[in-house]
């Protein structure tokens, strides 16, 4: 599996993820060292799908905890993580199970 981030302004380098990705791995390999520091460091909305790494326990459950971000989980379509708090714009928020 080949994993990448971009947006307007940044792009991640691809990442390599040999085997099979699992929720652990999404967390350990990509969000906790990638994903995650370049969402906080530059103010971005950081957008998945809901593949099973990402609705995983173990990846929602770091995302929720980890450099006061939000994750907001839409079913059946797109998950959004911010460093600033949603709730003002009307958002709720939940875990994936």
């Amino acid at each position: 599996m080949i994993w990448g981030g971009i947006s307007a302004h940044f792009r991640t380098e691809l990442i390599v993820v040999p085997g099979n990705l699992t929720g652990i791995r999404y967390r350990d390999e990509i969000l906790d060292p990638v994903a995650v520091p370049l969402v906080c460091r530059h103010d971005l909305v950081f957008q998945q799908d809901n593949a099973k790494p990402h609705t995983a326990r173990v990846a929602a459950t770091f995302l929720q905890q980890h450099n006061n971000t939000t994750l907001i989980h839409y079913p059946g379509l797109l998950s959004h993580l911010t460093c600033r708090p949603l709730n003002t714009l009307g958002h709720s928020e939940s875990v994936s199970e």
